[in-house]
């Protein structure tokens, strides 16, 4: 009987241990590579296979090769890029936190770069964060409001730019369900 106790302790341990090799196997190949040693333009390395992985929709790729390019060279005339393409990782995922933490970073690219030439796209994705947490027009319409508020805004400011035509159309749609919102709010009482 002993021998079999024995036995069953030998095989978890050895099943515990294959996890933890596999766990810590799988951590360490997902990392991306930092750029290589004595490379000429290490920023711009970043750059590339951040947006590489971007494209490719890796997320997670593209958003660690963007903040190690945003932390470690601040000088860099990619930074702005890649903070907007942290931004962007956030918001592919599609996630309710990846949206949240799109906003930030969308905001935080707002403040710091205001007269960039691609503020007014950051602009837009703001209110595009907002627009896909927007609820049906029964629920509670505060994501539906900001999204008014950040489309209102690119309008008003960037009226020459590309984007201008959809984020016309967005205003519209998020009026529309605050106005059908509001409706359902007056029908009901």
């Amino acid at each position: 009987m002993a021998f079999v106790h024995t036995r069953t302790r030998i095989v978890l341990a050895r099943c515990f241990c294959l996890v933890a090799l596999l766990a810590a196997a799988s951590a360490c190949a997902s990392a991306p590579k930092g750029p290589p040693v004595g490379a000429e333009e290490p920023d711009k390395f970043l750059y590339e296979h951040g947006s590489e992985a971007l494209k490719d929709k890796r997320w997670f790729a593209a958003r660690e090769y963007f903040r190690q390019l945003v932390d470690s060279y601040p000088q860099s005339d990619f930074r702005a890029d890649a903070k907007l393409g942290i931004g962007d990782s956030y918001l592919g995922e599609g996630t309710a936190e990846g949206q949240v933490l799109a906003i930030n970073e969308y905001q935080q690219f707002i403040a710091y770069f205001p007269t960039h030439d691609r503020a007014h796209y950051a602009q837009y994705q703001l209110g595009m964060a907002h627009f896909e947490q927007m609820r049906g027009p029964t629920r509670d319409q505060t994501e539906t409001r900001a999204a008014i508020a950040e489309f209102t805004t690119y309008v008003q400011r960037y009226p020459d730019r590309p984007l201008i035509a959809e984020a016309k159309a967005r205003l519209r749609e998020t009026k529309d369900r605050l106005s059908d919102s509001e409706y359902n709010v007056g029908y009901f009482y």
